[in-house]
C-alpha cells in the first residue's frame, strides 16, 4: 500500500486523506431566531429619579448643601 501511495499525485493524496473522514453533517437552514433585545419597544427604566430624589433630600437637610451644588 505504501508503494501505491508514493505513486499518487499530490491532489490524489489529498483526496485519499479527505476520504478517510466523514463529511460534517450540514444542519438544515431554518429561520434563525431574531436576536433578543434588552428593551423591545418599551421604556428603559432606571433608578435615576429615585437616586436624584435621595440626593436632593440629603442636600436639603444639610445647611450648606444647596450652595455646594454646582450646576456646571
Amino acid at each position: 500500500m505504501s508503494k501505491e501511495i508514493e505513486t499518487l499525485t499530490e491532489d490524489e493524496r489529498r483526496a485519499l486523506r479527505g476520504s478517510k473522514f466523514a463529511p460534517l453533517p450540514t444542519l438544515p437552514h431554518t429561520n434563525k431566531p431574531k436576536p433578543r433585545l434588552a428593551h423591545p419597544g418599551g421604556p428603559v427604566t432606571t433608578n435615576k429619579a429615585a437616586a436624584l430624589a435621595k440626593f436632593l433630600e440629603r442636600k436639603l437637610k444639610d445647611p450648606n448643601g444647596l450652595t455646594s451644588i454646582n450646576p456646571d
